[in-house]
């Protein structure tokens, strides 16, 4: 059984996903404590326990300890993973994207239709907003031999929640990721704007997307510019904006929230300021992007070059390492894969 302290890194909710997930995927039982233990409020939330039951469910796997607060857990996956259409609420504004997050890990390399309804949140803080994990990181996986889809019924902001997303995953044909080539200049933006129905008389939308388009030709120059926006009627009011560049090999993506007192304008702004920084970094992928695709570069093979590593990245390159007996390494702005897919 691969035991997994909780407290490593920075502790957080990551590890538990994470960790489940490498669970699934390579078949080892697994045993974590100090769950979140350095948190001010330790032990699982409902969005980490709902990922477990997920898993749990798909896996046919025995699991102890999973409830809210709950600072331990053990698991232990079944060989074989089900097909069908099941449904799950987080309750709440729980991320629905980090949730399937830690379902596409486990589900690499597998052949198999599995629909999954999940309701809680869909831009959140702390998570990838929809957009993002839509357009950006199953986008990047459809390269890879990933075949899976995401679409939003119910857009959920904080603190009520209330979104629902359909997910849902034919098969992976695993093949190695390799984006260290970062010469060819972003091409090509998509825009995405998303709000609550109560902003559509403000053309919050609108004005932030126009805001977006302003300052990426005032920096990429004439590029081509893609753009959607999305209002819906929400329990709580809330925006978010996702900006995804491509050209070459290269995807980077951003995403910010929108906040009472922040004009959409200074979103659109910011946005192209986060994309611009880490475009002018040398960057094939986005530093979360990066975070996101370790997994994938652990079991495929491959390599990525990103702006920079982080805490996030880091734990999440130890933990595979900890279920896949030190498969990757980081070098500089590199990480790499020590097996050939």
């Amino acid at each position: 059984m691969i035991e997994i302290d909780g407290s490593y890194g920075e502790g957080g909710g990551q590890i538990v996903r994470a960790a489940m997930a490498y669970s699934c995927l390579t078949g080892q039982p697994t045993r974590i404590f100090n769950i979140r233990a350095k948190r001010s409020n330790p032990g699982l939330r409902k969005q980490h326990a709902t990922a477990i039951k997920v898993l749990a469910n798909l896996f046919k796997a025995e699991v102890e300890g999973v409830s809210v607060g709950s600072k331990e857990v053990t698991f232990k996956p079944g060989s074989e993973v089900r097909s069908g259409n099941f449904t799950f609420e987080i309750g709440s504004a729980g991320s629905i994207t980090l949730v399937l997050q830690s379902v596409t890990f486990a589900l690499i390399g597998r052949k198999c239709k599995i629909t999954l309804t999940i309701k809680g949140g869909t831009d959140v803080p702390f998570s990838p907003t929809f957009d993002y994990f839509k357009h950006c990181y199953l986008a990047l996986l459809s390269r890879f031999g990933y075949e899976a889809s995401a679409e939003v019924a119910r857009r959920g902001y904080y603190p009520e929640g209330g979104g629902e997303v359909k997910f849902t995953f034919r098969k992976h044909e695993p093949q190695p990721i390799l984006m260290n080539d970062c010469e060819e200049d972003l091409k090509v933006f998509r825009v995405l704007a998303s709000a609550s129905s109560n902003l559509q008389k403000g053309r919050v939308c609108e004005r932030t997307i126009n805001s977006a388009i302003h300052h990426i030709l005032k920096n990429f120059g004439e590029v081509k510019v893609e753009t959607c926006r999305h209002y819906s009627q929400t329990r709580s009011t809330g925006a978010a904006l996702c900006i995804v560049g491509s050209g070459g090999e290269r995807m980077i993506g951003v995403d910010l929230l929108g906040k009472r007192g922040l004009p959409s304008e200074e979103i659109g702004k910011r946005c192209v300021e986060l994309i611009k920084n880490e475009s002018k970094s040398g960057a094939c992928v986005d530093f979360h992007l990066a975070d996101h695709l370790v997994p994938f570069l652990a079991t495929c093979g491959g390599e990525i070059k990103t702006s920079h590593i982080t805490e996030h990245t880091k734990t999440m390159v130890w933990l595979a390492n900890r279920f896949m007996d030190g498969c990757l390494k980081i070098e500089g702005n590199l990480i790499k894969s020590l097996n050939k897919g």
